[in-house]
């Protein structure tokens, strides 16, 4: 028999392929055990398994900030001396360098980008991103080897900063969720959004900032108000 949630369990398994090299090992290996007894058990809630996306983004999100904090900082005049190489390698040198030429940026190298649709042709546009995803990837493994390696250090810095970053938000959603207990009105709309500020934790949801809790606590407090739950 089929797993009812294959969808979902991939989810899973993308969420930990996330955790980057100086992710602690052991926690990872536990981790896709877990993966595998849930892939395994077809009688598994689908809460369950959104709860694990949750509980292991949770976990990892630090770590992966911190990864692409590196990537971003120092990553990318690396990355387009990597597309530069990738693109001679192609044979679009010259089309690409014309194309910095006349106004592009690095940005808009992808699919969608009126300037790259535009500017290359159908070939080209293929040669182009392949490019890219080579130099992307020299990228990554390159910032991966730091991280477990030269740079654990910074990056372990890094990650401090997210952690701390990611309690104050975890302290923030809780008290969000917390608003649920004084409104039966609005406590079914605030449970449901309190969970899709906990999916940004995974990676694979769009990730959620300290605006938008601030925002979405203010806003049922005020409602609370209006209706007079509030000094009564």
């Amino acid at each position: 028999m089929e797993h009812p949630y294959p969808f979902t369990i991939d989810l899973l398994k993308q969420v930990i392929d996330k955790a980057p090299v100086f992710f602690p090992a052991r926690r990872k290996k536990e981790m896709k055990a877990v993966l595998e007894q849930l892939r395994i058990n077809i009688f598994v809630p689908l809460a369950d398994i959104e709860k694990t996306i949750v509980d292991f983004g949770r976990e990892i999100w630090p770590y992966r900030k911190a990864f692409w904090s590196i990537h971003d900082t120092d990553g990318k005049p690396k990355e387009e001396s990597y597309l530069r190489e990738e693109t001679k390698k192609e044979g679009i040198l010259a089309q690409y360098e014309n194309f910095l030429k006349k106004g592009g940026q690095h940005e808009d190298l992808r699919a969608g980008s009126q300037r790259f649709e535009v500017f290359f042709t159908p070939e080209e546009k293929i040669s182009l991103i392949r490019a890219r995803m080579n130099a992307h990837e020299r990228l990554v493994g390159e910032i991966k080897d730091l991280c477990g390696g030269d740079r654990v250090n910074e990056c372990t810095i890094y990650f401090a900063k997210y952690r701390e970053e990611q309690t104050e938000l975890d302290s923030l959603i809780a008290g969000f969720r917390a608003l649920a207990e004084k409104t039966k009105k609005w406590r079914d709309e605030i449970m449901n959004r309190a969970h899709v500020f906990e999916s940004g934790w995974s990676g694979v949801e769009r990730e959620t900032t300290r605006t938008e809790v601030e925002a979405a606590i203010e806003y049922y407090q005020s409602m609370r108000k209006s209706e007079g739950f509030i000094g009564k």
